[in-house]
Parts: structure tokens; sequence; C-alpha cells
């Protein structure tokens, strides 16, 4: 996660969650995951399919992410504050729907 170039906290619920984009490799057009905490309890997941194949997420990065990290945190809130570990969360950005999927 040392290449994040995207962080930032998102309140769903009572709750505040950290995220930050996770990079696959060198970066670039590659695949893309997402980190989501709260205090000590964290997650890594990756996004399939990869969102570069979308031309809107080169200038909707952050909400991209903001997006995921909230679905990400209404899982959580709802289900005995957990991350979701072996079920896939999903979210639609610019009417392409994604899977954060687990491990990443």
């Amino acid at each position: 996660m040392g290449n994040a170039t995207i962080k930032g906290s998102v309140q769903v619920g009572a709750n505040t969650f950290d995220y930050a984009e996770v990079k696959s490799g060198n970066g670039g057009r590659g695949p893309r995951g997402i980190h989501v905490w709260l205090g000590t309890r964290s997650q890594f997941y990756g996004i399939n399919p990869n969102p570069h194949s979308n031309p809107k997420y080169n200038k909707g990065q952050g909400d991209f992410y903001k997006q995921a990290a909230s679905v990400l945190g209404a899982f959580y809130n709802a289900h005995n504050q957990k991350f979701p570990r072996y079920q896939k969360s999903s979210f639609t950005f610019n009417k392409i729907t994604y899977t954060n999927d687990i491990p990443h």
C-alpha cells in the first residue's frame, strides 16, 4: 500500500472508516484494490473488473474509492461489526458493477 495515492475517510452510520487505494505491482493501469479499516480492524480487497476499463474512472477516482469504502462500511455495520471475508460486496460506478473480492 506504500504507493497509494488516494486516501480518505467516510462516515457510515456511527462509524468512520478510513480507506486507501491499493495498487498491484508497479501501478500504472494494472489491477486495483482497496484497504479499508476502522481502528485496528482492517481488510484488503481486490476490485473486479479492473476500473481502468471504465474511461470515467480516471476523472473520478476519489469518488470511486469513497463509494467502495461506503459499501464495505455498510456491510461491516450490518454484519456484526465484521468486514466481509467470504462474501462479495458490490457497487456500481458509472454504469459498471464492481465486486470487492477477498483476499487482495
